[in-house]
């Protein structure tokens, strides 16, 4: 009826004997299906994905925005923010050489700065290679447009004197302003929740290129993760101080206290991040073979040197990345003492 199961296991079999017809006996065996295998545990996925924390920084910046707005300036305050993510949006279209990027107004801000940071920055990681040779000199470019992109919402701000302490003034886009520290450190804030998005992007990529073809020493891949988690831990701090502050104002000012709930969501896709790049960084380290200290025995130059130790000439490449500060890599002498690879 069902044709050929191939895929059973027997559960039971019973032999039940008849009076009719005469010497007859019934037997019955109990099989079941197989279905699709399911782990016990399952595995779960390392990579980073940056998708979670870019919506709760879209979503946080929007309550922030609508709480200004509530406020007895709002409307300067506002126009402000929107004036200073157009300037920095703008400077940093200026130094991507690309024209993505438009105007902004107080409804679509949240997203249009957040979206258009993040499309910026994503388009100069795309022009890098992160080849074999340059994948390490790639992310130091990447790592250096990152650190300039504060600069350049310091550059419209500033924090002159002014005959009201508390005073906004709304200002063209091109002109400095004076602006509360709490809407220069939201500015800030959201510009380096963006940056921590791409460098997570572009160091999970570059964590999956070095387990296909390793190119990086165990140093590198630890030193490139710490520089990541060090501007997440950064950004942490801040988020939890802006939502203290927030809730100590509200209870001082006998207000409902703010909800805090996108907050706990930001920091915890930070945790999540840090972890899971953490986790990346850790597999790959594992997966090197340790590093051994060996002495040259004739004179060489590391090619032929990695084909001494390794029969593979094309390893030259290896040891001069194992060994930065070799002077002259074609002229090894005997008893000169390198750091290599185990196997």
């Amino acid at each position: 009826m069902y044709g050929s199961l191939p895929r059973v296991q027997l559960l039971e079999a019973g032999v039940e004997h008849e009076v009719k017809p005469l010497n007859a006996v019934t037997v019955e065996l109990v099989f079941v299906e197989a279905s699709t295998e399911k782990a016990l545990f399952a595995p779960v996925s390392t990579t980073p994905r940056t998708g979670g924390l870019l919506d709760s920084v879209t979503a946080g910046l929007s309550d922030a925005l609508a709480a200004i707005r509530r406020g007895n300036e709002g409307i300067a305050r506002i126009s402000n923010l929107v004036a200073s993510a157009e300037y920095v949006v703008q400077r940093l279209a200026d130094e991507v050489q690309t024209t993505l990027g438009g105007v902004m107004n107080s409804l679509d801000m949240p997203t249009a700065f957040v979206s258009d940071l993040k499309g910026l920055l994503s388009a100069f990681s795309d022009r890098l290679n992160f080849s074999e040779v340059t994948r390490l000199s790639d992310w130091l470019a990447v790592r250096s447009q990152g650190e300039r992109l504060p600069g350049f919402a310091d550059r419209r701000m500033t924090a002159n004197a002014s005959p009201n302490p508390d005073g906004v003034f709304a200002s063209t886009l091109n002109r400095a302003s004076i602006m509360p520290p709490a809407d220069r450190e939201l500015i800030n804030q959201t510009v380096r929740l963006v940056t921590i998005a791409e460098w997570v992007d572009v160091a999970a990529d570059i964590f999956q290129a070095e387990a296909a073809t390793p190119t990086l020493s165990g140093s590198d891949i630890e030193r490139l993760c710490e520089e990541v988690r060090g501007l997440i831990v950064t950004a942490i701090v801040t988020q939890r101080t802006v939502m203290d502050t927030r809730q100590r104002t509200a209870h001082q000012a006998r207000d409902v206290i703010p909800d805090a709930r996108h907050d706990s969501q930001l920091i915890a896709a930070l945790q999540q991040l840090a972890y899971q790049l953490q986790s990346q960084a850790r597999t790959l380290i594992v997966r090197r073979p340790p590093r051994a200290l060996r002495q040259v025995t004739r004179a060489c130059n590391l090619h032929l040197l990695a084909f001494e130790w390794y029969g593979d000439a094309t390893r030259g490449r290896e040891l001069a990345r194992l060994n930065p500060t070799l002077r002259n890599p074609n002229a090894l002498q005997p008893g000169d003492r390198l750091y290599a690879l185990a196997r």
